[in-house]
């Protein structure tokens, strides 16, 4: 059993992604979703994250386990400008889904982004009070060292400000796995850049 941090910022791959790692309860447990902006923006990838695991509750994925997600970066750690990809994954970050489909996406998502309200008991998550940076090194120094895989999916904007935050609790952490750059190929945000890595060159 591999304990594992999906550091997200759910578009259409990161949905395929964050389902399957969902579905092997035997083989992953997932500790944290955190959320930071990238495809679209961090409201947006909250709808969408909130879209995906009430589908997957719904699907039995969860198999009575409570994810717990935390919010983290709406923009790059020093900039104030950010970047989408909504020309690839569409505006919403699903292909559109939330129009096409109205009926997935949850009541009341914009009450728990607001932090007004918490999930409905039961759905199979909740929403921390500390932000995504704060909880990874949370994770990190309440469990034993080299025992936690952080994944991630999504700008590194959240790992970034949690290594330069406390550098000593981070390097517990087992293992980095990046979706981010590119080899022996042109980029997908320009002919030099892959998107996780041009949204926030400098978190990498």
């Amino acid at each position: 059993m591999k304990n594992i941090i999906i550091d997200t910022d759910p578009g259409v791959d990161d949905a395929v992604a964050l389902l399957y790692a969902l579905s092997l309860p035997k083989d992953i447990n997932c500790l944290l979703v955190s959320l930071t902006f990238g495809n679209v923006s961090l409201r947006q990838c909250f709808c969408n994250l909130y879209t995906i695991l009430d589908v997957a509750h719904k699907q039995g994925l969860l198999d009575g386990k409570t994810i717990p997600v935390a919010c983290g970066q709406d923009k790059p750690l020093f900039s104030s400008e950010t970047v989408d990809a909504a020309h690839f994954h569409g505006g919403d970050g699903l292909g559109g889904m939330h129009k096409t489909h109205a009926e997935y996406t949850p009541q009341g998502w914009e009450d728990v982004f607001s932090g007004a309200s918490q999930p409905d008991s039961g759905k199979g998550f909740s929403i921390l009070d500390r932000p995504a940076d704060q909880e990874i090194l949370h994770l990190l120094q309440s469990h034993e060292e080299d025992s936690i895989t952080i994944v991630a999916i999504g700008p590194l904007s959240n790992v970034a400000k949690a290594a330069i935050a406390d550098p000593q609790t981070f390097s517990r952490v087992a293992e980095v796995v990046v979706m981010g750059g590119c080899i022996d190929t042109v980029g997908n945000a320009n002919p030099f850049a892959e998107f996780n890595t041009f949204a926030d060159p400098e978190g990498c």
